[in-house]
This record gives structure tokens, C-alpha cells and sequence, in this order.
């Protein structure tokens, strides 16, 4: 066996995190990869699509957004696909970044507000009197089809 560096078995998931489908009762995550005109693996746009994640990012769109969504999503494959803890630590430093700059953490974090339940949520699917508090219930909520 021929050792060449150190491996990380770090175990933060930035797939379920990014890539997870928006279903809570199933898990899901759609991670696309294929190689490009040179040969090297890698992802594709089509792994992250406004159905496809909690964000509702698309990194196949030709916008800035789009672009920003490529990005991220091309640094958090390359952080979960690397061995190498430097790789890891300068991946890692680009998702914070954009993260950052996508406002996405303030974004994830201001769901549980009534306008967003009335309007991206059947309000049937949501216990806000319960003896259990509304994230508790998250994963009996459904998404208004509607919406």
C-alpha cells in the first residue's frame, strides 16, 4: 500500500447541506458528475436545479446567480471529492465565501416566518399550536403545489 499524504475523513456533509432534495421525508441528494473536453472528472450544472435544493439554486442558468450557484457548487464537490486537508481547508474558505456573499445561511434561517409558511407551505402540514415547537414538526411539512 502506497501512501500518498494525508487523507481526511472529515465527516461534515456539504451535500446534505447544499445538494439535498427540498422533501424532508426523504432523503436525497442528486449528484451528477462527468468529465470535461480534457478528461478530468468532475460536476455537473444539472447536479444543482431550483427543484433539486432547499435554496432553490440553478447553476445552469446564464446569470450572475447562476454563475454564483456554479461556483459553489463546483467548490463543495471539490471540497467533498479532495484527500488532501489543504484542499479541504481552501474549498472549505470558497464555500464559506460564497456562502457569505449568496446570503444563503440568513436566507435558510429566516423560513419559519408566517408569510413564508401562507405562501411555500400547506399550512395543513405545519403544527404551529402543538405541544412540539414548528421546526420539531419540519418534517411532516409539504410544499404548496401551488406555489
Amino acid at each position: 500500500m502506497h501512501f500518498t499524504g494525508y487523507r481526511s475523513n472529515f465527516l461534515f456533509d456539504l451535500y446534505d447541506i447544499f445538494l439535498r432534495e427540498p422533501s424532508l421525508e426523504a432523503y436525497k441528494i442528486t449528484l451528477l458528475t462527468g468529465t470535461d473536453e480534457t478528461g478530468a472528472q468532475g460536476v455537473l450544472p444539472a447536479s444543482l436545479t431550483v427543484g433539486r435544493n432547499f435554496f432553490r439554486l440553478d447553476a445552469a442558468t446564464a446569470n450572475p446567480e447562476g454563475q454564483d450557484a456554479l461556483a459553489l457548487l463546483t467548490n463543495v464537490y471539490g471540497f467533498m471529492s479532495t484527500r488532501f486537508i489543504g484542499d479541504k481547508q481552501e474549498y472549505a474558505r470558497r464555500v464559506d465565501e460564497l456562502e457569505h456573499t449568496m446570503a444563503l445561511g440568513a436566507w435558510l434561517f429566516s423560513l419559519p416566518s408566517l408569510a413564508y409558511f401562507t405562501t411555500q407551505f400547506d399550512s395543513t402540514s405545519i403544527n404551529l399550536y402543538g405541544v412540539a415547537s414548528q421546526l420539531s414538526t419540519i418534517e411532516k411539512w409539504r410544499e404548496n403545489p401551488d406555489y
